[in-house]
């Protein structure tokens, strides 16, 4: 569900985030619970499903990533894919509806023990009703 990839940076995979949520919605079933997902956990699920969304079958899942009208062109999106994979390094900095933070992107090479460093960059997101959505993605 999480791996810890060194200390105070999670990856969660798509079966994790699913669990979580999973977790999250049956927590909240019948009355009040302890459990949730603050800013920092949301924006972490949003950001390390990018590179699988871009290889779904249904090309809305990476669009809806994005604020609207703000997803990559079609043309580019593959840049994003398998093998790289993307971690909110650090805390993001949040404010009111917009978002801030750093994002380390690795690249998985088959033969390492390790995913290889691409680069760290910043992007940016907006809260959209109560879901963050990606608002500036770049590459390293």
């Amino acid at each position: 569900m999480l791996r810890w990839v060194r200390a105070n940076v999670c990856v969660f995979d798509a079966f994790g985030a699913v669990a979580l949520l999973l977790l999250a919605t049956l927590a909240g079933c019948g009355g009040s619970s302890n459990l949730e997902l603050n800013d920092a956990v949301r924006i972490g699920i949003v950001v390390s499903n990018v590179s699988e969304a871009v290889t779904s079958p249904a090309a809305e899942r990476f669009e809806r990533l994005f604020a609207e009208g703000v997803a990559p062109p079609v043309a580019e999106r593959a840049k994003y894919g398998p093998p790289l994979q993307f971690n909110v390094e650090g805390e993001p900095e949040v404010s009111g509806d917009s978002a801030t933070f750093s994002v380390k992107v690795v690249r998985d090479e088959p033969n390492a023990a390790e995913p290889v460093a691409v680069g760290q960059v910043e992007w940016t997101a907006v809260k959209v009703g109560d879901q963050w959505k990606l608002k500036t993605a770049p590459l390293p």
